[in-house]
């Protein structure tokens, strides 16, 4: 695998060049490896990929699906112990919770970095372009909320 750099606040960031067939710019939360797909790299110019790679960077920092998996161990725990049912319903909720959570706080840190006037388009083109991968069979990320609520999100509280 490939890998680029890029200087953000003075520090070299690295990101991992993939040959996945769709759109993806995420974080691997074991390995705190930044992933860019190479379909992802040839839609955004670098200045635009080092704007949205702060996103990714607020993920790096702050690994929720590792407290995430903590949290679903200890509801699976309960479950084994005869509360399946209340189990069952409470890691479902902190999935719905949880995930989105960590998504829109990863917004809010990234458009504060760099200015919402410069991270709102690139929220908006991304999200539009994932919801078109999305209509042509890709399967749906449930760890994202559309992009109007997080744009609005971003707009409000950013």
């Amino acid at each position: 695998m490939k890998k680029m750099k890029f200087s953000i606040d003075g520090k070299l960031e690295e990101v991992w060049v993939t040959d996945e067939k769709g759109l993806n710019f995420s974080t691997d939360n074991m390995t705190s490896r930044i992933e860019a797909s190479r379909k992802f790299l040839k839609l955004f110019t670098k200045q635009e990929i080092a704007i949205i790679l702060r996103h990714e960077l607020f993920h790096k920092y702050h690994n929720f699906k590792v407290i995430l998996a903590g949290i679903v161990v200890l509801l699976v725990l309960i479950g084994h112990f005869g509360q399946t049912l209340l189990s069952l319903f409470l890691t479902a909720l902190v999935f719905y919770l949880i995930i989105p959570t960590a998504e829109i706080l990863a917004d809010l840190y990234a458009a504060r970095k760099v200015g919402r006037e410069k991270y709102l388009p690139l929220l908006k083109r991304y999200s539009e372009l994932k919801d078109k991968e999305r209509v042509a069979g890709m399967a749906r990320q449930l760890t994202h909320l559309p992009h109007p609520i997080r744009y609005w999100l971003i707009r409000n509280l950013g």
